[in-house]
């Protein structure tokens, strides 16, 4: 299987499906109908193996990463041998819900844990697998119009400030000053699920309310708790409520872009980008999903 660089392929990215994304963004953008009304969340440009572009011409059809495996000279010599691979991919977000609560591992860390979950027998696809692969998840993104996201913890003057504000958080006040954020974030991740609905049922229940009747504003964390459980019904409050308080609230505007390394926490609330990021699916959450949360590896 082997290309010919003479000649000109079309690449045609993956759409990926999340629950989260949005209905007309993308396909707009790819000139197709969703006549389906699938959520497309992402559209991948690159030679992930989970999900890599195709490359097409009149006669034939490629997978991206397979054209790399057996033609590696069509890097170019200096990504050839510093990579070995396609070292980056390039991706369309639609964000119509808010993402899960997530860090990604630094290199080093990768290595480590993708190569224990191999040892463990963990299939690569098991929903309670952390890494996908042996890279490391850095990023940078650019707004294509407004967009709100979660970035790393709060300065702690403004965090201690919060934990005053908010009646249902003050206990946590006390912890914050004694142990540190990793300290209080390590106390709510682990607090027995009775202990946290009990601090969060009526808040939730507040800014629910106050998000229906408009009274709440994108730069607080009330509005994303409300826009979050407005039409959730939910038995028990996820944790990852605690994190829209931690955490900076940053609004983008359009053209605004921000870098995410590893191990800054973050998640995305609304609106349209592009991010380029290593060739990587790793991603460790910490709440606000139905997918595997391991609290003990993200707050290693």
């Amino acid at each position: 299987m082997k290309i010919d660089p003479r000649n000109i392929y079309k690449l045609n990215g993956v759409a990926q499906h999340y629950a989260w994304g949005g209905f007309e963004f993308i396909p707009a953008l790819l000139g197709v109908e969703n006549t389906g009304r699938q959520p497309f969340a992402e559209y991948w440009m690159g030679a992930h193996a989970s999900a890599p572009s195709m490359l097409n011409n009149a006669q034939q059809t490629f997978k991206l990463n397979e054209v790399f495996a057996a033609q590696p000279h069509l890097l170019g010599d200096h990504v050839r041998h510093a990579f070995h691979h396609l070292p980056y991919l390039f991706k369309v977000l639609d964000v119509r819900e808010m993402l899960s609560i997530q860090v990604h591992p630094d290199k080093e860390e990768a290595l480590k844990g993708f190569d224990n979950e191999e040892s463990m027998g963990i299939e690569l696809n098991a929903p309670n697998r952390n890494y996908k692969d042996r890279n490391h998840k850095p990023e940078v993104m650019v707004a294509l119009g407004d967009f709100w996201l979660l970035h790393g913890f709060k300065q702690p003057g403004e965090l201690k400030q919060t934990l005053t504000d908010v009646p249902q958080l003050r206990s946590l006040l006390p912890i914050f000053e004694e142990t540190g954020y990793s300290g209080l974030y390590r106390h709510v991740m682990e607090l027995p699920v009775a202990e946290s609905d009990a601090m969060l049922q009526t808040l939730v229940q507040k800014e629910v309310r106050r998000r229906s009747f408009h009274e709440s504003e994108k730069t607080e964390p009330g509005y994303w708790v409300g826009e979050y459980y407005l039409n959730r019904p939910a038995k028990h409050i996820d944790k990852g409520v605690f994190a829209i308080y931690f955490l900076n609230i940053v609004f983008l505007e359009r053209n605004q872009g921000i870098f995410q390394g590893a191990g800054v926490p973050h998640a995305y609330l609304q609106g349209q980008n592009v991010e380029l990021m290593a060739n990587s699916d790793n991603v460790l959450r910490g709440g606000l999903t139905s997918k595997h949360v391991d609290t003990a590896e993200l707050i290693r």
